[in-house]
């Protein structure tokens, strides 16, 4: 079974968004071929670069990050839909780069007050862990030569608190950080 390329219009439609030049119908069909072969480019690539990262890999894979599930995606997202009937493709798409945003974000927003309060060196000390496993701890590498322990730093901002609530399941030796 070969696939059906693009189809001149679509392509119309999706380059609207990068240019505001009007597509003749040539340009549009000559488009279409070129991106064909760029998917001849990329998708042995990809393939190739799957199959090194995991060689009984039966699924073509982005070889270079991991991505939101698309079909659970797809599914979260019609269990929100009141007054439509289905959920597109590139609604998915859409969600999925709208959630991966978001999860960034939230990592990002967690990240900033962790970074002050865990790797900021000062005249207590650097906070740091042994590892981040189920049995993590915490543990002080003082910043000059004496090995006095210090009570962690208070959390003041709500930011820090929130950040640490978000991520405490995941690292429970943030605990320590909370009283």
């Amino acid at each position: 079974m070969v696939a059906k390329p693009y189809s001149p219009s679509h392509i119309g439609a999706v380059a609207a968004h990068y240019t505001e030049m009007r597509l003749s119908g040539a340009v549009k069909e000559r488009l279409v071929e070129l991106l064909c072969e760029e998917l001849d480019r990329l998708v042995p690539t990809m393939e190739e670069e799957t199959l090194t990262q995991d060689p009984e890999r039966k699924t073509l894979d982005d070889p270079n990050r991991s991505r939101l599930n698309y079909n659970r995606t797809r599914e979260l997202m019609i269990d929100r839909i009141d007054a439509i009937d289905s959920v597109g493709s590139a609604a998915v798409q859409a969600g999925i780069e709208h959630i991966e945003k978001h999860l960034a974000k939230l990592l990002r927003h967690a990240e900033r007050p962790l970074q002050e309060i865990v790797s900021t060196p000062s005249n207590l000390g650097i906070w740091t862990t042994q590892s981040l496993g189920s049995d993590s701890k915490m543990k002080v590498k003082p910043s000059h030569s004496k090995e006095t322990k210090k009570q962690p730093p208070m959390i003041s901002s709500p930011a820090k608190a929130v950040a640490l609530s978000l991520l405490h399941p995941c690292f429970p030796w943030l605990e320590a950080l909370q009283k």
